[in-house]
């Protein structure tokens, strides 16, 4: 692969630097995303395996400009519309849309994800 998701390790880029001391969210909103995403991950089928093929829909320059979590929280936010959980009107307003179709998941002890 030779893709703008596949920057880390590319020749001419560098070596990839690694802190051991690094926490795993620089910020609080960012353990929030990191939920968020987990709770959601099963929403459709074959959802977890294909997160990655959803990330890099995500065009280049777009890409760049999103910060790790972002890009995370995009494709999360893309899959809820796209499985009919909620509509863009919906994430740009705050508010439910009426008479708008759902697709509820249900939920069992074998579905929860770990």
């Amino acid at each position: 692969m030779n893709g703008i998701h596949d920057m880390g390790g590319m020749h001419g880029l560098g070596p990839i630097e690694h802190d051991p001391n690094e926490p795993a969210f620089h910020e609080a909103w960012e353990g929030r995303a990191w939920a968020l995403l987990r709770a959601t991950g099963p929403f459709g089928p074959s959802r977890r395996r294909n997160f990655r093929f959803e990330l890099e829909r995500i065009p280049a320059a777009e890409y760049l400009e999103l910060r790790y979590y972002e890009r995370l929280i995009k494709t999360m936010l893309d899959r809820l519309v796209e499985g009919n959980f909620v509509t863009r009107g919906e994430l740009e307003s705050g508010q439910p849309e009426a008479g708008a179709q759902r697709s509820t998941p249900r939920f069992t002890r074998t579905t929860m994800p770990n």
